[in-house]
């Protein structure tokens, strides 16, 4: 998601757990780098107790190389779920609703 920050657009990463809606993560970058997602995943691991078993990611490909890079282990690797949007069986609607949330109240407060 792009957010307005001082008049300059930035990006905003968001990890949510999709059994619990808990939000795990939230960092905001100046590009969409692997270094960027990276970023994001090490924090939601700081506040998670548990690896997850996959990741839900739209296609942006610096998500591939950061889900291997942050979560691969030797008993076995965190799947990725990419490329995905609102209507497939896998979806992000978890995160597109927080980002509706986000935007509502973001133009609540600029109107």
């Amino acid at each position: 998601m792009m957010v307005k920050v001082g008049g300059n657009w930035k990006y905003l990463w968001n990890v949510i757990d999709e059994g619990t809606r808990f939000q795990l993560a939230s960092v905001i970058s100046e590009e969409r780098k692997i270094e960027d997602a990276r970023k994001v995943f090490q924090s939601a691991k700081q506040v998670s107790s548990k690896k997850p078993k996959y990741v839900v990611t739209d296609g942006l490909k610096s998500y591939e190389k950061a889900v291997r890079k942050e979560f691969q282990t030797r008993s076995g690797n965190t799947k990725q779920i990419k490329g995905v949007g609102i209507r497939p069986k896998v979806n992000n609607n978890v995160i597109e609703r927080l980002h509706g949330t986000l935007r509502e109240g973001i133009l609540f407060r600029e109107g």
